[in-house]
């Protein structure tokens, strides 16, 4: 079908991208490396009101880094657009094949980014 055919061709042409990989994959794991070697500290630490503030750093060091990395795939999707409407209005595909394909790509990277940044 159409899916598989978009999947199979965007799937395979972006997994071998190294930006695609870099931006999607590879930040998230040195923001991982990054948030841990700059606020490990002893489980002890926690308890005093200065752990608690370290703590509090850290999560919203998380969630700031982890935003300003999705600022990456901005240009990516502008620079899709044009092909996109150009090939759905050819005919090529039909619009919710081409974004069920992309969401499980995007789905994939996000599922092996959350595994390397968790487990760092």
């Amino acid at each position: 079908s159409e899916f598989m055919t978009i999947f199979t061709y965007k799937g395979k042409s972006q997994f071998t991208d190294p930006y695609f990989l870099a931006s999607r994959i590879g930040l998230y794991i040195i923001a991982g490396l990054l948030i841990d070697s700059l606020y490990a500290t002893s489980k002890a630490n926690g308890a005093t009101p200065q752990g608690l503030i370290i703590v509090i750093a850290v999560i919203f060091i998380t969630v700031f880094i982890t935003a300003i990395i999705t600022i990456i795939y901005i240009p990516g999707l502008i620079i899709d657009k044009p092909v996109f409407i150009r090939e759905s209005n050819d005919g090529c595909y039909r619009t919710i094949s081409y974004v069920c394909a992309n969401f499980l790509i995007e789905a994939i990277g996000v599922a092996c980014s959350s595994i390397g940044y968790t487990s760092v």
